[in-house]
């Protein structure tokens, strides 16, 4: 899939960082700068937060996308992917990635098994209907060498993101699902 962007260079420029393959043109999908006011599959405020304005629009369009999940202390690895391919990648702070999170329209949060884990969960509750997969890091840590050769421009923390969405893990149900007698 080719993902195209119609707009300002400024925009683009900002879009790229984080659109994995964007290209300036029309493509399969294109996002386009809504000053503009061009017709696009996708249109994007870039006056506003590109980042969390990409990840929502994109995971809306891209039905049955996940979202991959590195939390760290200082900072988190992001992806979404869609057909097994990331398409958006960023590193974010924890702010951006409550962001992320608030805005997507993912069904799926694919994330490794930390401590800081129970946190993201807890804030997730309130977004039913999501599920998340728990993914053993170590066991998804083995995937990151033939990761990184296939996605040399994704940063550590993305691989490990992205790693995280192609394995197995521990399905949680998070929502609460019963009724008060």
């Amino acid at each position: 899939m080719r993902l195209g962007f119609i707009g300002r260079r400024r925009c683009f420029d900002s879009a790229r960082r984080i659109v994995r393959g964007l290209f300036y043109g029309t493509g399969d999908i294109t996002i386009a700068d809504a000053a503009l006011r061009a017709s696009a599959d996708v249109e994007i405020d870039c006056d506003g937060d590109v980042l969390v304005e990409l990840f929502a629009k994109l995971s809306a369009e891209l039905e049955g996308s996940i979202l991959g999940v590195d939390l760290g202390v200082a900072k988190n690895g992001v992806v979404l992917v869609w057909r097994g391919e990331p398409i958006l990648h960023s590193t974010v702070s924890r702010q951006e990635l409550e962001a992320i999170l608030a805005a997507s329209s993912v069904g799926l949060i694919a994330v490794g098994s930390s401590p800081l884990t129970a946190s993201l969960i807890k804030s997730l509750r309130a977004r039913c209907p999501v599920s998340v997969v728990l993914v053993d890091e170590r066991l998804a840590a083995h995937r990151r060498p033939w990761l990184k050769k296939k996605f040399p421009e994704l940063e550590e923390d993305e691989i490990d993101a992205l790693s995280f969405t192609l394995g197995g893990g521990i399905l949680l149900e998070i929502c609460n699902t019963f009724k008060s007698q």
